[in-house]
């Protein structure tokens, strides 16, 4: 199955029951922190063996609602790592956890003239989760969620961003967009791995700094120059930063920063399976 390109006609979204599924609230919850946008709460129910709890950021209106939304699964990085419960809170302290926290994720965003609005999957590892571990993972929160299977992105940060490259070259169809951030897998196979994702047509922004003591941007633009190589219908795009350090996240995150008028996600959203 090909990606679409954006379309332009008018789309109606069909609602859908819940039969059969599990219900809205996971089993086992903290306090939802309400922010002005999203809900956020804790699910600390553990995933598997490589994935404790997860936060999870729901819509305004999800509970009243029987509409499916696109989801948005976002892989922390090395320093995030934690036992899925009582350290759960980590996630909250950088990348897409504090980003909605500080409640600075939209509701909505709106592309090409329609209005979406993402649920936010953010789980925590203990060890470095393999690909059926990632895939397991996202197939139990597309059950326990109303999900666009369509719709499903993926997005992380570090670590998060290495894995979620290793995930899409073996399921690139499962997705609609892949955003890395600085970070790609460099172990052998990369040209192989590029391949796979160009030739399902995955679009792929890769974000980076230009100085980054951890992460060689030179591994980045070899990820990205294979890509290219194989022409993919969209072409990746890729951002680098002219600043030091390893954090590209904080600037690629804020809904603030755009390229061709378009922030990360009003990026992403141009794009379903």
């Amino acid at each position: 199955m090909t990606v679409r390109m954006p379309v332009y006609f008018i789309w109606i979204v069909v609602a859908f029951c819940m039969c059969g599924k599990k219900t809205v609230q996971p089993d086992s919850v903290n306090i939802p922190v309400i922010t002005g946008s999203h809900t956020l709460f804790a699910d600390t129910q553990r995933i598997n063996g490589a994935f404790g709890g997860c936060y999870v950021a729901l819509p305004p209106g999800y509970a009243e609602s029987n509409s499916k939304y696109p989801l948005l699964i976002f892989l922390h990085g090395l320093g995030q790592r934690g036992d899925g419960k009582e350290e759960l809170k980590f996630l909250l302290f950088d990348g897409i956890g504090k980003v909605i926290k500080d409640n600075r994720m939209p509701a909505t965003f709106t592309v090409l003239g329609h209005e979406f609005s993402f649920i936010v999957v953010s789980p925590q590892y203990n060890h470095q989760p393999d690909v059926d571990e990632v895939m397991e993972m996202i197939d139990l929160i597309s059950e326990k969620y109303r999900i666009r299977s369509n719709r499903i992105y993926l997005s992380g940060l570090s670590l998060g961003a290495r894995i979620a490259t290793l995930v899409a070259a073996e399921h690139p169809r499962k997705f609609a967009a892949m955003v890395p951030i600085a970070g790609v897998a460099t172990n052998d196979g990369m040209e192989m791995r590029c391949k796979n994702i160009a030739e399902a047509n995955l679009p792929v922004w890769e974000l980076h700094n230009e100085d980054d003591p951890m992460a060689n941007v030179e591994d980045a633009r070899r990820f990205i120059n294979y890509l290219s190589g194989y022409s993919p219908a969209v072409p990746p795009r890729f951002t680098i930063f002219d600043k030091y350090g390893h954090d590209a996240w904080s600037t690629a995150l804020d809904t603030a920063y755009r390229e061709d008028g378009k922030n990360i996600y009003e990026w992403m959203l141009q794009y379903y399976r």
